[in-house]
């Protein structure tokens, strides 16, 4: 959503459940507009976790309210029983599918996304339209079987979903993102199907085209120049908890609480923001802090240039860590 909206209000990082809550981006293109909705990953394993179950219900509370489903798979990681079954709930199964091809493959992921240099195909659009040539709709009216993972999604609620294959820059060969292509229509039924990448901004002008089709007639909800329903303090938080899930390992970082405490602007005009983050002993804060303090500062200094140049105006982030015995 960052890349489509060209704005980070959504915290990005390579851990599971980064997102907690329901996110909501609009953009406005050319007499449509649409709104999305970044809300957290589906799991199989989160209804087995109390801590995890409200996201889990989120995110299908999400899919309800939405028109059309933007199902966003990385194209480098080798999908799992668990994922077809998702797929097989939220797109409908081919009446006869195949068996997957994803067992035709050594254990491990398509491609070598860990070791990724600059140069490696799929770098810009002309690749991205050479992929989809050929790429037919897949849209029925009836849907395949019934699953008992998320038994609130039934076949008359079904949305229609696209597939979006995201990280294709990682990708080395072009016969692997079609692989992940056939076993995922294997286990699916989608509307579309599009190749992305949001960290260099490619693949998505035949997305917005597919939206655009999908979007009813009617008034707009909200004005043209805004970005989000968020509040400012919420997008403060957001990039906050993108460096926190970034910098941190293990189980700090959803162990670390946040609060905007003080919002001020000064007599030159600078918006000066202050913040205390919340941790649940001396050690945590420590590592929090880093030594003499140059972690929380280069934090401070990040999210102020971040917002400086997404409000254009100069902001100042100020940043307190504290202990509290519960959190």
């Amino acid at each position: 959503m960052n890349a489509l909206l060209k704005s980070p209000i959504a915290a990005v990082s390579p851990k599971v459940n980064t997102t907690r809550e329901d996110i909501k981006g609009i953009l406005c293109v050319d007499n449509c507009q649409m709104m999305f909705t970044d809300c957290p990953g589906i799991l199989e394993s989160h209804r087995r976790r109390k801590f995890c179950s409200p996201l889990v219900n989120t995110a299908w509370k999400a899919y309800d309210e939405a028109d059309v489903c933007l199902f966003v798979l990385d194209a480098v990681k080798r999908p799992d029983a668990t994922l077809f079954r998702i797929v097989r709930k939220l797109a409908g199964a081919p009446p006869f599918a195949p068996e997957s091809d994803a067992y035709n493959h050594p254990a491990g992921s398509y491609g070598n996304g860990d070791q990724h240099q600059e140069g490696l195909r799929f770098n810009d659009q002309d690749d991205i339209d050479e992929l989809m040539d050929g790429e037919e709709s897949d849209v029925k009216d009836e849907f395949g079987i019934d699953d008992d993972i998320y038994t609130s999604v039934q076949q008359e609620t079904r949305k229609p979903v696209a597939l979006v294959l995201n990280k294709i820059d990682l990708v080395e060969h072009k016969k692997w993102v079609k692989s992940r292509t056939r076993e995922m229509k294997n286990h699916g039924t989608f509307a579309d199907v599009f190749y992305t990448s949001a960290k260099h901004g490619i693949g998505f002008k035949p997305m917005l085209e597919f939206l655009k089709t999908m979007a009813k007639p009617g008034m707009w909800v909200y004005p043209p120049n805004m970005l989000t329903t968020m509040s400012q303090v919420q997008v403060v938080e957001q990039m906050v908890r993108t460096y926190i899930y970034c910098w941190f390992n293990k189980e700090l970082p959803y162990r670390v609480g946040q609060k905007v405490i003080g919002w001020t602007v000064a007599e030159n005009g600078s918006l000066i923001i202050e913040m205390e983050l919340y941790v649940r002993n001396d050690k945590a804060a420590k590592v929090i802090c880093g030594i003499q303090g140059r972690i929380v500062k280069q934090l401070q200094k990040n999210v102020s240039h971040r917002l400086s140049k997404m409000w254009n105006e100069p902001v100042f982030l100020y940043v307190q860590v504290k202990v509290k015995a519960l959190l």
